[in-house]
């Protein structure tokens, strides 16, 4: 009997921890997950569906995250709308977002109701995360293919 007690104020618990989005965003696709943070450490819920969109077309990105989040979020009570971003090298300028990528991201979470809590590049979190699971700084070539290019990245003990 208290065992049964004991499991429903676990699943109960569980219901209760906040969700998050996170969105990757690079040339060609958008990559969406639904996470949660459970003993101090990240843990995915549900990944979204990949999504294609065009940079030159502005409806595109927004068709694609919707779809991609929509997927991510689908069952899940409440709807996350806390969103972190992955972002290519190519929208950073310095440590900021490049003006232009900024206000196209402003437009998104108006229009989607997202409230961002920041972003990070997503090689950056790669080799962040390379270097947790390995307990020592990477060095590794990192190569993205995309239709239109071939980025070459070296990474020297991080």
């Amino acid at each position: 009997m208290l065992k049964n007690i004991f499991s429903q104020l676990t699943v109960h618990q569980e219901k209760q921890q906040e969700t998050f989005l996170a969105l990757e965003i690079s040339s060609d696709v958008i990559k969406s997950a639904v996470w949660t943070v459970r003993e101090a450490r990240t843990k995915v819920v549900k990944t979204g569906s990949i999504e294609e969109w065009k940079e030159e077309d502005k409806n595109s990105l927004m068709n694609a995250v919707d779809a991609s989040i929509s997927n991510a979020s689908e069952g899940i009570k409440p709807e996350p709308n806390k969103i972190i971003f992955g972002l290519p090298e190519n929208w950073i300028q310095g440590k900021e977002i490049k003006e232009e990528k900024k206000a196209l991201l402003k437009n998104l979470c108006q229009k989607l109701a997202l409230k961002p809590l920041g972003f990070v590049v997503t090689l950056e979190a790669l080799i962040a995360f390379l270097k947790e699971k390995e307990g020592t700084p990477v060095s590794a070539i990192f190569i993205t293919l995309t239709e239109e290019q071939i980025v070459v990245s070296l990474t020297h003990l991080g």
